[in-house]
């Protein structure tokens, strides 16, 4: 018990860390304060109920933005700290099908999102 609470202390620190400098970048861009926000609580709540959630679910979630980013890695680590191998491998697989996600999806937010949901739940 006390690990996961450690484990989110940490997440949440990290995260709030990330995300003070994105959101005085856009400070016009509403919606993409609210995506960067959704994300990280969704990573908190991956943390939370990591036994009952597949090495799947967690790939869809983070394939779900467009940058790896710290905050991903540190989840990924944290979830496959057992078996370090396959969290590397997970993290190969995220960054490939976010390089490919760069090179098809045109760099509008609408756009994106529509592509990486195509992506991850029509191709599964």
């Amino acid at each position: 018990m006390l690990k996961i609470i450690a484990i989110i202390t940490i997440i949440a620190i990290t995260a709030i860390i990330t995300i003070i400098p994105i959101l005085r970048i856009i400070p016009s861009n509403k919606i993409m304060t609210i995506i960067i926000i959704i994300r990280i609580i969704a990573y908190i709540t991956l943390i939370t109920v990591i036994r009952s959630i597949t090495i799947i679910k967690i790939i869809r979630i983070i394939a779900m933005s467009t940058i790896i980013t710290t905050i991903e890695i540190i989840t990924i680590m944290m979830i496959f700290t057992i078996t370090k191998i396959l969290g590397i491998v997970v993290i190969a697989v995220i960054i490939a099908i976010k390089t490919i996600m760069m090179k098809v999806a045109p760099r509008e937010d609408g756009n994106i999102a529509t592509i990486v949901y195509r992506i991850v739940y029509n191709h599964s």
